[in-house]
């Protein structure tokens, strides 16, 4: 079986880094961060979540300001039952000017902090 990598970036991990998140059904909480790139980020979630669903991001790193991010959910893989919950993969929104982007600020900050943890 071929796997080929779909990544455009790489993806970093960072010890104690993690995300409170809000969903648009009012759903919200906090995870352990699993990855993260310049513009998408992996985190496990305590229940399951649809794909293409928004969702609101702090990225809370260590001896880091905290990064809010607006992104959409692209995937989600279900944990065990129910209750376990879904992995799931974030995409940030594009970064701009515009009211539905993400702040160029914010750009800038990723990029900084996956730059530092290659």
């Amino acid at each position: 079986m071929n796997k080929t990598e779909r990544r455009f970036t790489k993806r970093i991990i960072i010890s104690g880094a993690k995300v409170n998140y809000k969903l648009e059904n009012g759903g919200k909480g906090s995870s352990r961060m699993e990855n993260l790139t310049n513009n998408s980020v992996c985190i496990q979630l305590k229940h399951r979540v649809l794909s293409g669903q928004p969702i609101e991001l702090n990225l809370i790193i260590p001896k880091k300001p905290v990064i809010p991010v607006k992104a959409k959910i692209l995937w989600a893989l279900p944990r065990g039952g129910y209750e376990e919950g879904s992995t799931i993969g974030i995409q940030f929104r594009p970064f701009g000017i515009e009211e539905k982007h993400n702040s160029l600020e914010t750009q800038k900050q990723l990029e900084k902090i996956v730059a530092e943890y290659q």
